[in-house]
């Protein structure tokens, strides 16, 4: 695949479990362009006390920008809802 950017992020969470989910992240490149997922592993559920990595795809998309990945603590969906911003290099 050209001119795909595969990203991958580690998924840890502590004492309760936590639902992701990646097919609904996104990435703005540094040129300020959004970019939508084009793929991902599809994993969604973190057991307490372990991790995951993820990985997702953005087609056209270059590295020097911000991923915002979200989920929710998997006992208080929906209201248990959280978002992350990272930067990708």
């Amino acid at each position: 695949m050209s001119d795909v950017l595969i990203v991958t992020v580690k998924a840890q969470a502590g004492a309760e479990p936590i639902t992701i989910s990646p097919s609904s992240w996104s990435y703005r490149g540094p040129d300020g362009q959004p970019a939508t997922v084009m793929g991902t592993s599809g994993v969604t559920h973190v057991l307490a006390k372990s991790s995951l990595i993820v990985a997702v795809s953005f087609p056209s998309a270059a590295a020097g920008g911000k991923l915002t990945l979200g989920g929710w603590l998997t006992k208080q969906c929906p209201s248990g809802s959280f978002s992350v911003v990272m930067n990708v290099s």
